[in-house]
């Protein structure tokens, strides 16, 4: 027998951004709960709005799976005679359990045959599962942040207020937090939360519709998109923002999408300004026409079914204003003083306690922004030393410092008002870009200029962060230095910036330990080697998100981290090689080679012409000596196609040495010869990368 079953948590309105996450996490963790205690389901329908995560989960058996279990008893020997008759061990042994003699069976334990009786246990109904697990399984679901209401200590995100659990027709009684399950839900405010019987769990999303909420996502989302599109004219233009219409979509229950409009004399100001004084506060789409110019008009979504949309309207549009006016008045006193006289002030700002100021930021910035323009021989140095002198002279302006949802435009707002100052494009552009990208779905910088402040950005914040031992650890990382080093990783990607990250940190580090105000104790060795492992950790999972195998990737930065884009170069070659037929047999041969060398205790043996018994060891010899200079030659140039075929013409001479020689003789001086020779061919190899690392699928593995 099969049912459908209803879970709804009621709860205060939750963040927008918390939403989703814990409703899917709820699906997840009751479907892994079921399938623990075997109570086999069909398929399952997620909702969530503010106030509400709800699951429909269909044709759910009514009770667990039967469970048979195995009792031991006595060995067979001592429970039968030999004419196998039960003694008074197997009688008793039956007798203890309620069971007879006949009932008893024969199983197999330990290598030894014992009696063993068979149970079913009484299946639990699904009622009283969900009974016993319903609290755990909602109190599993993680939030960044949790609360707590009552005397019972129950965590969660907002204070639960209502729980609905249906089976079937039925309504069960569970306790969760202090609430007592039943089956009424609640509507949305705009209607003064009234009651709401849910009679079945197959009619939830009908029931909840007619009472003005709408508990799927997609619908909600659908009709934020339709309201936008019916009231968009000719020649208007949505300004796209995805992340903006999945938050305004989790904010309401009924969306309803409204027009509204603010002062021509707004229009002034900056195009980005404007954008987030509508949607960082509000929450408004903004819109521009076919030229890309921003219009004095927006859409904003109500929560409500738009009986009193003109009144709404009206409202908003007093709010809007107040903020754009706020804009206007920090604007016009920013322009008073122009951007480069800012700077000295920066000296007032904490960058990071111990570590001095935004100014002493910035001078270090200027110089570690210049020396890598120098190493890696692109773009303009007076552009870059210019835009990095001024990129965070924004930080103290009105419209940053003072703006609240205009914190967000760092670099934006300091890019507006260098352009103001007079200062050049391409300067503006370097104090714009160099933020660039802020998330993982962020666009990058548009100049070399922008690319190179934003790498030493970010290498300057990575480092400071590692001195003061504020290494992200677990799931913490309060200064975002995981989103830096995947900035970082962009930005090098993109740009195919070359060059030695050890030196670029020790630089770093010169110019923290140079400045006068820094009054912690610095480590230099520690802090180099934890942030080289941290950014290489993070370029295995950026490769991965590249399709790069973990493997092959691992294989180069096992022996190899000094240039970021070095390795990438290294990683995709050797990508591309592991294609060729005779990769994996070479895989195979350092497989080999690692294995013999194992715990090898002197690795400074030399090799000696004059021991060689066979061809086979003097061919392998002297093909190492006719290419290694090839080799070397082709790792400094970066021809690394060109360094992969020169070891893939060693797979011959390879197999041929282990097919004709027994390295470990009892002749101890030919066996140390044989291993010197091995060395020369691992450690040649291992210039390149860890070939023994290198995963060999099992149907490889055969044709070897």
């Amino acid at each position: 027998m099969r049912s459908e079953l209803l879970i709804e948590i009621g709860v205060e309105e939750l963040p927008s951004s918390y939403i989703r996450p814990a409703a899917e996490q709820f699906l997840a963790n009751l479907s892994e709960m079921l399938k623990e205690v075997e109570i086999t389901f069909g398929t399952s329908e997620l909702f969530y709005t503010p106030r509400r995560i709800a699951v429909l989960i269909r044709k759910i058996a009514m009770y667990e799976k039967k469970k048979k279990r195995k009792i031991f008893g006595p060995p067979v020997k001592t429970a039968f005679d030999e004419s196998g008759k039960p003694t008074k061990a197997a009688l008793g042994f039956a007798e203890s359990f309620g069971k007879t003699v006949k009932e008893i069976g024969i199983c197999e334990r330990k290598n030894k045959k014992v009696c063993c009786l068979e149970f079913e246990d009484k299946p639990k109904s699904t009622k009283d599962i969900i009974k016993e697990h319903l609290a755990k399984v909602i109190e599993s679901i993680s939030f960044r942040r949790k609360m707590r209401w009552d005397e019972s200590g129950f965590e969660f995100a907002r204070p639960i207020r209502w729980i609905v659990v249906i089976l079937g027709k039925n309504s069960l009684k569970v306790k969760v937090a202090g609430v007592i399950s039943s089956r009424k839900s609640f509507s949305p405010r705009f209607q003064s939360s009234a009651r709401i019987n849910l009679g079945d769990a197959l009619s939830y999303e009908k029931i909840m519709e007619e009472n003005h909420i709408i508990v799927s996502f997609k619908k909600r989302i659908k009709m934020v998109e339709d309201g936008i599109r019916s009231l968009l004219k000719s020649n208007e233009i949505l300004v796209k923002n995805k992340d903006l219409l999945e938050e305004v979509t989790n904010l309401v229950e009924y969306p309803t999408v409204f027009r509204g409009n603010f002062e021509m004399e707004f229009i002034a100001l900056p195009k980005d300004v404007i954008i987030a004084a509508m949607k960082e506060h509000q929450r408004y789409f903004s819109v521009e026409n076919s030229e890309g110019k921003l219009m004095p008009f927006y859409l904003g979504v109500s929560n409500s079914p738009g009986d009193n949309l003109s009144e709404i309207t009206v409202n908003n549009n007093c709010v809007l204003r107040a903020r754009l006016k706020d804009a206007k008045f920090y604007w016009t006193e920013d322009l008073k003083k122009p951007l480069g006289d800012r700077v000295q002030e920066l000296k007032g700002v904490e960058w990071h306690r111990g570590l001095g100021s935004v100014f002493d930021k910035t001078k270090r910035l200027v110089l570690l922004s210049l020396y890598l323009c120098r190493t890696i021989g692109r773009g303009s140095e007076e552009s870059i030393k210019r835009g990095a002198l001024l990129s965070k002279a924004d930080l103290v302006t009105n419209m940053v410092k003072d703006g609240k949802e205009f914190t967000k435009l760092e670099g934006i707002i300091g890019r507006e008002y260098a352009i103001k100052s007079g200062e050049k494009k391409e300067v503006a552009k370097v104090i714009g870009d160099h933020y660039l990208p802020r998330n993982a779905l962020d666009k990058l910088p548009s100049t070399i200029e922008a690319a190179i402040v934003g790498i030493s950005d970010r290498i300057d914040t990575l480092v400071g962060n590692f001195l003061a031992g504020e290494e992200p650890t677990g799931s913490e990382d309060p200064f975002g230095l995981r989103r830096s080093a995947n900035g970082l990783l962009r930005i090098i990607w993109k740009f195919k910036l070359s060059f030695n990250l050890h030196d670029a940190i020790s630089k770093t580090i010169f110019l923290y330990t140079s400045q006068e105000n820094i009054s912690i104790q610095v480590d230099t060795e520690k802090t180099k080697k934890g942030l080289i492992n941290f950014v290489f950790t993070k370029l295995l999972t950026f490769l991965e998100t590249k399709k790069t195998r973990y493997d092959i990737a691992n294989a180069i930065l096992s022996v190899y981290k000094d240039d970021i884009y070095v390795a990438i170069l290294r990683i995709n070659a050797l990508s591309e090689a592991r294609k060729s037929p005779d990769f994996e047999k070479l895989v195979i041969g350092q497989r080999r080679v690692a294995n013999i060398l194992k715990g090898i205790k002197n690795p400074n043996l030399d090799v000696k012409k004059t021991l060689f018994e066979n061809k086979e060891e003097l061919q392998l010899w002297q093909h190492i000596r006719e290419l290694k200079e090839a080799y070397y030659q082709s790792l400094g140039e970066h021809s690394f196609v060109k360094s992969i075929e020169i070891l893939l013409s060693f797979r011959p001479f390879i197999d041929n040495f282990f097919d004709n020689t027994l390295v470990m003789s009892d002749d101890e001086k030919r066996k140390n010869n044989r291993v010197a020779l091995l060395l020369e061919v691992k450690n040649l190899f291992l210039m390149f990368a860890d070939f023994s690392i290198i995963v060999v699928e099992k149907g490889d593995r055969k044709k070897v």
